[in-house]
């Protein structure tokens, strides 16, 4: 084991047991720090920002930053797989409404049919009738006609 002396012996930096001896640069960058006591390693204040952007950025640590870019990130990936499933959604909507047009436009012309056939029919029994109705109508003409022939034969005689 090391004893405190020989440890990390350096030409600038030799320990002598109760201090460290450093060299001038070395005590320029370095300043020596008081014995520890928590308030002198308390964090220093944020620097003043010259703007309210640089405020709140200033204030984010990477984590809070990284935790931040995750979320947002989760959002707007969430954000598109539901837009992304909406439209989907909407598209086999339009399909399954193209498909009941598309039916509901068959049974139309299907009972359009049926109107314009029901209408022939109509207007054939119509004429059907007209015509039974016109030959019965000289029918009792053509008897009448024959029952007065008869009754004047008889009355003549």
């Amino acid at each position: 084991m090391t004893s405190k002396n020989t440890r990390d012996r350096d030409d600038d930096d030799v320990w002598d047991g109760r201090e460290r001896r450093r060299s001038e640069s070395d005590r320029r960058l370095y300043q020596e720090l008081p014995p520890y006591y928590p308030q002198y390693y308390q964090a220093p204040p944020p620097p003043p920002a010259t703007d309210q952007k640089n405020v709140a950025l200033s204030t984010l640590t990477l984590q809070q930053f990284g935790t931040i870019v995750l979320v947002l990130g989760s959002v707007l990936f969430g954000g598109f797989n539901y837009v992304s499933n909406l439209t989907r959604e909407i598209d086999t909507q339009r399909t399954n409404f193209e498909q009941f047009k598309s039916q509901i436009g068959k049974e139309i012309d299907n009972i359009q049919g049926s109107v314009k056939d029901l209408k022939r029919i109509t207007d054939e029994t119509k004429i059907h009738q007209q015509t039974s109705q016109d030959a019965i109508e000289r029918r009792i003409q053509d008897l009448d006609t024959s029952v007065n022939q008869l009754y004047q034969k008889v009355s003549a005689k």
